[in-house]
């Protein structure tokens, strides 16, 4: 949902694009909006609600633990990768190899590598 409004708030822009389904965003007014931009902000709506879907389904045949574990590997892998489509959001993102929220995303895919470690080597 968060996501769905940075859409409408047209917040967190991705790169150009010359794909098909690019959005432009910005007005006519806005010199900044001269080409069509990778709609990043429902590529991670899509895919963090079929995340949920999934997870869910396969919440009653596995421990808590594993679908934690499974959560942050999914959706924190998933958006290190997105943020290559996304523009830069400050002066640290220009400057590095990786940006901010790339950075932000690694401990939570190895939260999710030490749940799934734990839980299987914990008995039921």
């Amino acid at each position: 949902a968060i996501r769905l409004g940075n859409f409408c708030n047209q917040e967190i822009l991705g790169r150009p694009s010359d794909l098909p389904f690019a959005v432009w965003f910005g007005t006519p007014a806005d010199p900044g909006s001269q080409q069509p931009c990778h709609p990043v902000q429902l590529y991670e709506a899509l895919f963090y609600f079929a995340t949920c879907i999934v997870l869910y389904r396969l919440s009653g045949r596995f421990k808590a633990g594993i679908i934690a574990g499974w959560f942050f590997i999914t959706t924190f892998t998933f958006r290190f990768f997105i943020e290559f489509l996304k523009l830069p959001q400050g002066i640290y993102d220009s400057s590095c190899l990786i940006n901010m929220g790339q950075l932000l995303s690694l401990p939570f895919i190895a939260l999710g590598f030490y749940l799934l470690i734990r839980k299987e080597l914990i008995p039921k």
